[in-house]
């Protein structure tokens, strides 16, 4: 990892670390960081991680960090996104720390809001509503980014009383302000996975905060296909990674002994999982791996206890792959699972 910033001192810490991930984002980059020069909250540091870049990302982002000793450039082998947010983490020295994309588009009160939310009601984390431009559906979405209903406007909710912990809060990093404290505390990091990165660190940060709020605003656009080559728009074929980001959370949260507090909220997010991805892959062969995994890991008896049972699942993926076969004329492919052979 190899570091670029023209400041040789050590300054105090700032109030936030921003952390973006960046591969091939040169067309956006200027847009980006033009935008934080202009955040009404000025006392941050940018982290800039170029992962692999192969157009003039990193020269971009030099040129800011030559100008503002705020920005910080870090350099590394191709990894992917999650592999570079861990690389910003491991050198970030906020009180808070934010996750931002590098092709999204940041309200100039973002940060402004977000510390000033934090610290009035002293919450582990807060949320904010943001819009989605979809650029292959030619569609713009108001994204709560949260449930409203759970997170009512600037009012802090003890973790403790969500029924649903993993359904109610934010699927996503880029939203969110997060105390470094309680990151480093458990030493949580993002999955080196090309799918689902933040799946584990999203919903194992939120077991163990105390109160959470939610800021009725949307405060960033979204950008959803505008860049195919960058880091945080590109996406695989599907694959298991989003349930093997879930087993991964269900063994932390085993070893930290606070599985039985979250597990119908844990069962009922891997189930709703499973069912979307096989959904979408057509694939039996994922079926097979999930359910391997799955046994391996003693969740399958586990499952029938939430209210979408694995047996749904399999009702509904089966319904998926005679759709799949009709359209593609292919012969159906058999699986084995502790419910019998489909």
């Amino acid at each position: 990892m190899n570091a670029i910033n023209n400041d040789t001192e050590n300054p105090a810490p700032p109030s936030v670390s921003i952390i973006i991930p960046m591969h091939n984002c040169e067309a956006f980059v200027d847009d980006l960081l033009n935008s934080l020069l202009r955040q009404t909250f000025g006392d941050f540091e940018v982290i800039c991680i170029d992962d692999g870049s192969s157009d003039g990302t990193l020269e971009k982002v030099h040129a800011f960090c030559e100008a503002d000793s705020r920005f910080i450039a870090l350099t590394q082998e191709r990894g992917g996104a999650g592999a570079a947010l861990n690389t910003g983490l491991d050198v970030a020295r906020g009180t808070y720390v934010m996750f931002f994309d590098a092709d999204d588009v940041y309200s100039e009160t973002l940060l402004e809001e977000m510390v000033a939310a934090a610290e009035k009601h002293q919450v582990d984390e807060v949320f904010c509503f943001f819009t989605q431009d979809d650029y292959k559906m030619q569609k713009r979405i108001e994204h709560f980014g949260f449930k409203p209903d759970v997170f009512p406007e600037n009012t802090p909710v003890k973790t403790s009383s969500i029924q649903d912990l993993y359904a109610s809060i934010s699927w996503w990093a880029c939203n969110a302000l997060y105390l470094r404290e309680r990151i480093e505390r458990y030493h949580l990091r993002f999955s080196a996975t090309q799918v689902a990165n933040d799946v584990f660190f999203i919903r194992a940060y939120a077991s163990v905060t105390t109160s959470i709020l939610g800021i009725h605003k949307h405060l960033l656009t979204y950008r959803k296909f505008i860049n195919e080559k960058c880091t945080t728009s590109t996406r695989p074929i599907r694959s298991q990674d989003s349930v093997t980001a879930r087993i991964e959370l269900y063994e932390w949260l085993r070893s930290n002994q606070i599985y039985d507090r979250y597990k119908e909220s844990y069962l009922e997010d891997l189930v709703r999982s499973i069912r979307y991805d096989a959904g979408l892959s057509f694939n039996p062969a994922y079926v097979d791996a999930i359910t391997q995994a799955l046994c391996s890991q003693g969740l399958f008896d586990e499952m029938d206890d939430c209210s979408f049972s694995y047996y749904s699942f399999l009702d509904g993926y089966l319904g998926y792959n005679q759709i799949a076969i009709a359209l593609e004329d292919q012969e159906k492919t058999t699986f084995t699972c502790p419910y019998g052979t489909f």
